[in-house]
Order: structure tokens, then sequence, then C-alpha cells
């Protein structure tokens, strides 16, 4: 069981969805060859240069890719390196730069909260789709002045029953507004 918490997450271009926990990768990147030493293109690595690597850590599960852009992947972390690289294991299909890399691990309890002082309403849902305007969304956090508590997001899923997958919780609104997230994993 533990909490993982993360620093102010910064909304991208205003008015485009984007993980709720994640980042882009800043290169284009392949999926292995094949070995000359026989092993699997599943059990090879494969690092990914990313705009920021510091939400995650080793045994995370990760998604690369959103929608329609290239086939979407779950890839297992196996060593973060550095603040701009993810070592991972399982990736099969090429990635474009610019592409999503979300953390798609499993947790109990799921908290979301915009910054005090953002400029507007900030909106969550289980789309890519997720839109300023309420589309696809399944919370609106409505902004605040700052020094004024914030509207927050709260998931329970009591006893370790049924958690909710990270990678699909999107988050739209207004750059550069900002949020915390955090979850609980049993």
């Amino acid at each position: 069981m533990s909490l993982r918490a993360f620093k102010y997450f910064t909304l991208g271009v205003t008015g485009t969805a984007q993980p709720l926990i994640g980042t882009t990768l800043t290169a284009a990147v392949n999926p292995p060859a094949p070995s000359a030493s026989q092993i699997a293109i599943s059990d090879q690595l494969t690092t990914l240069p990313v705009a920021d690597s510091s939400m995650f850590i080793q045994g995370d599960w990760l998604m690369l890719d959103s929608t329609g852009a290239a086939v979407e992947e779950r890839v297992l972390v196996m060593k973060v390196p550095d603040g701009t690289h993810v070592q991972v294991k399982g990736m099969q299909f090429a990635h474009v730069n610019g592409a999503f890399v979300r953390l798609a691990s499993l947790a109990n309890d799921i908290y979301i909260q915009p910054a005090d002082g953002n400029t507007a309403a900030i909106m969550v849902g289980t789309s890519s789709l997720l839109t300023n305007a309420g589309a696809f969304a399944a919370k609106k956090l409505i902004f605040t002045t700052a020094g004024t508590q914030p509207q927050d997001m709260y998931i329970r899923r009591p006893n370790g029953q049924n958690p909710e997958d990270l990678g699909q919780y999107w988050i739209v609104g207004t750059n550069p507004d900002k949020y915390l997230a955090s979850f609980w994993q049993q």
C-alpha cells in the first residue's frame, strides 16, 4: 500500500486534452530490432526520451500514444535514469515525437485538485476527446481566486475492489493553469 503524490502539473495547449499523469515523447522512437542473442523483442529494453520523467518509477505501467496516431500499447518501466528518459520493456510499435506517455497503473483512490488562482475551470474525463466545453467530461473543477480553497475530485474504490486504471483519465483546461494529482494503491 502506498500513496503517490506529484508536483503541480501544468496544462499544456489550451483546449487540448492531456493525460492526468503523463508527459510526451521528445523524439520519435522505434521498437527494438531482433537480437542476435535471441532475446525476444518483448523482453528487450527501449529508452524513451520524454519531456519529464519525474512522475514515473520502476515497476509502473505506461501507455504510449492516445488515439489514432499509432497503435496504443502498454509497456513496463524498468528504469528512470534521469529527468528526461524512461527505460521500458515490451515496446513493439513505433511512436512519433509528441506522442503521450501516460501513467497506467491501477489505483484505489484518485485525488485531483486545481491550483488556487487558476484562470479557468478544468475538466476531467475518461476520453482523449475531452474538451473545455465539457464534451466527455466527468467533472468540472471550478477555478478559485488565489488564497481560496479550490474544489477537488476524489474517486474511491474501498477495500481494494475494482481499482481504476490511471491511464484512462484525461484533463483539459487553459495554459498555464495547474493541478495536483495523487493516488493510493493497495
